[in-house]
């Protein structure tokens, strides 16, 4: 009995050796990036040769991007002692290696159109849309320019997309995983402004028959989306002969620039000489800072406005024979020197009246006498004074019968003047009297012939 239980141990002892477990891993294989990873009945499991199975645990090494791409070392254990944590040396172990790729489709952009706005309208924002893998990171970013421009809008503004696939992306703006793009926003005012003064203009000449010349003009912009600033280009063709002697603007320097101004704000330029008699065109442009424009045509006519200075001899005495056509007073017989500022002398004229063409009077024995008459002195410009002047004129005799002198005595507004002695005598004949009434009338005489004294 003995005997045959020692046999039985050395048996026990020679199997248990053999029945040590071991570990066999999984084959190592290639997944997408959108399978799941966890999912043993696709990335298999290892298996054991002892009788530990329920006992085999793994835990994973992953070299990843933030796509999920890379490569993940799967280690196989069995966790003998039970803690969960691998023990090296001790437990038995393996290694599956797992390659995760991506899902290769081509990622597709869109991006915000072009598009305008009025100047009143709420600026809107579309952002870009992409079609793109499961296991693609998609991100975006924006930054807005503005700019003034001239042409075709008020302002723009650059909107410039950056659209990164975080998968692909190398850091890079021209690399792969990158794409940008640029969206013009135009902002649209149409309404140009408004210039306050185009109307026709006259200005007087001074004693040397030169003027200077100032302009001044406003605008206004539109109400609704009126422009900060305003700029003004002044173009001016002296005696409109067609060709633009003077240009002021914003565009032009010192003297000549026109710095931009405030909407409605008044503009003011001064020509840097002084210029004679015409008629001289000027043209207005302005714009507001939505490159719409106004523009109108103005005249400028520098003319001598000032009427001559008289220089008159304002009491003459005269004769003539009865038995002629009378006594023919032209109206310069008054003219003492009279002079004007562009107007030489001799080419003064003078008349009876606003007609310039009645320069003559006739005395003959129907109404010799007292003469009163205004005298108007006209210049090239039409421009004339007057002032009254006085004649006596006799018949020296030669009229029959002598001859009768009525008349009156007014002021120059032609009120009657009353008390007026009149004496009229010739040599070595007794002195004739009258006074005038209180109309201003003188009484009636009946003189024989009179020699100018």
């Amino acid at each position: 009995m003995t005997r045959s239980y020692f046999g039985i141990l050395i048996i026990l002892i020679f199997i248990a050796p053999s029945l040590r477990a071991g570990i066999i891993c999984p084959t190592s294989l290639t997944l997408s990036c959108f399978d799941d990873i966890n999912n043993l009945n696709l990335t298999g499991r290892a298996t054991s040769t002892g009788n530990t199975s329920s006992l085999v645990r793994y835990e994973d090494i992953k070299s990843l991007n933030r796509c999920n791409i890379g490569t993940i070392n799967r280690l196989w254990y069995i966790d003998t002692n039970l803690d969960g944590i691998f023990q090296p040396g001790v437990e038995e172990n393996c290694n599956q290696v797992i390659n995760i790729q991506g899902n290769g489709s081509p990622i597709e952009i869109s991006f915000p159109r072009d598009t305008s706005y009025n100047c009143k309208d709420a600026i809107g924002f579309e952002k870009p849309t992409w079609i793109s893998g499961s296991c693609d990171v998609i991100g975006y970013n924006v930054t807005d320019s503005k700019f003034e421009v001239s042409g075709d809008a008020c302002y723009k503004i650059l909107r410039k997309f950056t659209v990164i696939n975080w998968c692909e992306y190398n850091g890079s703006s021209f690399g792969t995983g990158v794409w940008t793009h640029t969206q013009i926003i135009k902002i649209e005012e149409k309404n140009p402004p408004v210039i306050a003064d185009c109307s026709n203009k006259l200005i007087g000449l001074g004693s040397d028959c030169k003027t200077s010349i100032t302009l001044h003009n406003a605008a206004t912009d539109d109400n609704n989306c009126p422009s900060q600033l305003l700029s003004w280009i002044v173009e001016i063709d002296l005696w409109g002969d067609g060709t633009v002697d003077y240009k002021y603007g914003f565009t032009e320097q010192d003297e000549f620039r026109i710095d931009p101004v405030a909407n409605g704000k008044e503009i003011t330029i001064t020509l840097p000489i002084r210029v004679g008699p015409g008629i001289h065109k000027v043209k207005w442009t302005v714009r507001d800072q939505c490159s719409n424009f106004s523009s109108c045509l103005s005249l400028i006519e520098t003319k001598d406005t000032s009427p001559p200075t008289p220089y008159i001899i304002d009491f003459i005495t005269a004769a003539f024979q009865a038995d002629e056509t009378g006594l023919r007073i032209p109206a310069r017989i008054f003219d003492a020197g009279s002079y004007d500022n562009c107007t030489a002398q001799k080419d003064i004229k003078f008349s009876y009246s606003p007609d310039i063409s009645d320069s003559v009077r006739v005395v003959d024995c129907t109404n010799a006498g007292f003469q009163f008459f205004t005298i108007h002195i006209f210049d090239k410009a039409g421009n004339y004074e007057k002032i009254d002047v006085f004649m006596l004129v006799f018949d020296n005799g030669s009229c029959f019968g002598g001859r009768s002198l009525n008349g009156s005595v007014t002021e120059a507004n032609n009120s009657p003047l009353k008390d007026v002695n009149m004496i009229l005598k010739r040599p070595n004949e007794q002195k004739i009297t009258t006074i005038s009434d209180n109309r201003g009338s003188l009484t009636e005489a009946i003189l024989p012939s009179l020699m100018i004294i």
